[in-house]
């Protein structure tokens, strides 16, 4: 496992934070398994990405993994 961070910021300049992106092969299974354990969907792009919240209220992101 070997995370890529890439730093966002709003057009002002400002920092926009950080979130977790998570790549699978199955993007559609993954994020069923997400929201057994509690996490809910804030976005989904298909064929993409699905953006989800974590019960703690952190967004995150599950991908699909390059080919």
């Amino acid at each position: 496992l070997r995370p890529t961070i890439f730093p966002t910021s709003w057009p002002d300049g400002v920092s926009a934070g950080m979130h977790l992106d998570l790549a699978c092969s199955d993007v559609a299974a993954e994020v069923a398994r997400h929201e057994a354990l509690g996490a809910s969907v804030v976005r989904r792009v298909p064929g993409d990405w699905t953006t989800l919240r974590d019960p703690a209220g952190r967004d995150y992101c599950v991908t699909a993994r390059p080919t």
